[in-house]
């Protein structure tokens, strides 16, 4: 899991407090004099954002609002937008949530990101919001019986000969002890790994439709096993990844 640092601007000047996980297990980031508080996180390709009162332990809630982020990679000038839509908790009034979620684009580079979400309502005020990622965004890795689901059981492009041609095992048991490294700027003619686009490890192979696939770290064998399986149409030839 990816994790977001995030930073809730006003009007006061930014105090930093400590970093300390939240419940759900993203980086809780105190503001101004720890007026507030937020949770964020990456996971399954969506942006979550939980709202905390000053002592980090009160859920704070805020009146239904749809949110507006713009993600700008670093070094780059495009920024993509995401609404964030609220996306009420158990226990949150009527009228009011302290959870947003937004998708992110499928064609975001996989880079770090600066983020910026101009205005949220609270009380009566307005605030800014901003923040970037520490990482580059990767999938998260799936585990347990769901990845043994995914990777015992063919379906589109991935076939039963695709399994056992894998040694009839999963990504995690193949791939154990395996140090990623994530090369960003790719030259041209280099293999890229087909989710993050990537510089891609010929020792992080996997079989697809009898061809040998390339990728950068084991969570991206997961997604686009499951993308072969669930959209094959989406899935080009081996040798198509590659930098132009």
């Amino acid at each position: 899991m990816l994790v977001f640092i995030l930073i809730l601007g006003c009007s006061k000047t930014v105090v930093e407090h400590g970093h300390e996980l939240g419940t759900h297990g993203g980086i809780v980031f105190a503001v101004g004099d720890a007026h507030y508080h937020g949770e964020a996180l990456f996971s399954d390709g969506k942006f979550e954002l939980y709202l905390l009162d000053h002592d980090q332990f009160q859920v704070m809630e805020v009146e239904l609002q749809t949110l507006e982020a713009y993600l700008r990679p670093f070094g780059d000038a495009k920024a993509f937008t995401v609404a964030m839509e609220p996306v009420t908790q158990n226990g949150d009034s009527k009228g009011m949530t302290s959870r947003f979620v937004g998708k992110l684009p499928d064609q975001l580079p996989a880079k770090q990101l600066y983020v910026v979400i101009p205005s949220i309502r609270i009380s009566d005020n307005r605030y800014r919001f901003s923040f970037s990622t520490p990482d580059p965004i990767m999938p998260t890795k799936i585990a347990d019986q769901a990845e043994v689901d995914l990777y015992m059981t063919p379906g589109g492009l991935y076939s039963q000969a695709d399994i056992e041609a894998n040694g009839s095992q999963t990504a995690s048991k193949k791939f154990v002890g395996f140090k990623a490294s994530h090369d960003m700027n790719p030259k041209v003619g280099v293999k890229i790994c087909p989710v993050t686009q990537t510089v891609a490890n010929p020792k992080c192979n996997w079989i697809i439709n009898g061809q040998e696939y390339w990728f950068c770290c084991p969570p991206c064998v997961d997604e686009f096993v499951a993308l072969a399986k669930k959209d094959p149409k989406a899935i080009e030839p081996a040798d198509a990844y590659v930098k132009k």
